[in-house]
């Protein structure tokens, strides 16, 4: 009984997924096209679920699809070793490693920020969303800080003047701007 086929019912179940995912990952081309029976049912060999089970585990540790899809060609290949595999792991590695510096740096700036807020300030005068707004218009070329939506303007002696129209110095650090990257990990 453990070599019947599945149907795809049971295949999704045992695996933990439902049957549109067997269906994308067969589009996908991670997945063989099941066998039909005579009544015309999909019916998968027991080796899908071994394969699911891979693609499911590996999704759970980061790999892009794209990525599985490179371990499952190795896997299938003859002449491909644990070195090759092991080549995937590292860039996957690599790119969870530079992940974890940006994530480190924006973790920092977030803290940075939220120390030197004063709780008891008006937002209107919070020195955190000017900090945001200034960083907003340097990425976008936009105009300098002092003349962003309300975080300042410039006294004719050059010092920068509060909405009230009091003489403001933000207690916030020059925080720089940490790249946000999309895409799927």
């Amino acid at each position: 009984m453990a070599n019947a086929p599945l149907s795809s019912g049971q295949l999704a179940r045992a695996a933990g997924v439902n049957v549109q995912t067997l269906r994308f990952y067969e589009r996908r081309g991670l997945l063989p096209g099941p066998s039909r029976s005579a009544g015309g049912h999909r019916r998968f060999g027991p080796e899908a679920l071994g394969l699911l089970r891979l693609i499911r585990r590996a999704q759970e540790l980061g790999f892009t699809l794209a990525e599985i899809a490179e371990l499952l060609e190795l896997r299938g290949d003859p002449a491909a070793d644990c070195g090759d595999v092991c080549a995937v792991v590292q860039a996957k590695l690599d790119h969870v490693e530079r992940q974890l510096a940006r994530l480190t740096e924006q973790r920092r700036r977030l803290r940075r920020l939220r120390d030197a807020c004063p709780t008891t300030r008006p937002l209107r005068d919070c020195p955190v969303v000017a900090e945001l707004e200034r960083g907003v218009a340097r990425r976008k070329g936009g105009p300098d800080e002092a003349s962003v939506g309300g975080a300042g303007r410039r006294r004719a002696g050059g010092g920068r003047v509060d909405r009230a129209g009091r003489g403001a110095r933000s207690r916030l650090p020059e925080v720089p701007a940490v790249p946000v990257r999309g895409g799927g990990v």
